[in-house]
C-alpha cells in the first residue's frame, strides 16, 4: 500500500467527507462540474456500506462541494437503499429560489448518482 492510501486508510470516514470541501471539480463548457475520483473518494468507496450513512448524512451539508461528492460516492458504492435520500437531496435543490449555480451542480450531481443506482426521476 502506498503512502498515501496508508495516509486516506488512517482517516475518519467524516474527515474525508470534509475533505470535499477543499476539492475544486473541473467544470465543463456548459458549466457543471466533473465529479473525478479523488484520494477521497477512492477512500470511501473502498468502505463501502460502512461509509453509506455518513455520505447519506453529508447529502445535508450546506457545502455544496460536499453534497456532489457525497451523492457520487454513494453511486459508486452501488446502495439503492440510498436513492429517497438522493431524491429529497434533488428535490430541495430543484425547489431552492432563487437558484444559484452550486444548486444545479448538485442537481447534475444527485441526477447522476440515481442514474448510476437505477433510480432516476421522481
Amino acid at each position: 500500500m502506498s503512502e498515501s492510501s496508508n495516509g486516506e486508510a488512517a482517516r475518519s470516514t467524516d474527515e474525508l467527507i470534509a475533505s470535499f470541501a477543499e476539492h475544486e471539480p473541473p467544470f465543463s463548457s456548459l458549466g457543471m462540474p466533473f465529479l473525478v475520483d479523488t484520494e477521497a473518494t477512492d477512500a470511501l468507496v473502498r468502505r463501502r456500506d460502512a461509509a453509506v450513512p455518513a455520505l447519506e448524512a453529508a447529502l445535508e451539508d450546506d457545502n455544496p462541494k460536499i453534497v456532489m461528492y457525497a451523492a457520487y460516492c454513494l453511486g459508486l458504492i452501488g446502495d439503492r437503499s440510498v436513492l429517497p435520500a438522493l431524491r429529497r437531496t434533488r428535490a430541495r435543490n430543484e425547489a431552492r429560489e432563487p437558484k444559484q449555480s452550486e444548486d444545479y451542480a448538485v442537481i447534475g450531481a444527485v441526477s447522476q448518482a440515481e442514474e448510476r443506482l437505477g433510480g432516476a426521476g421522481p
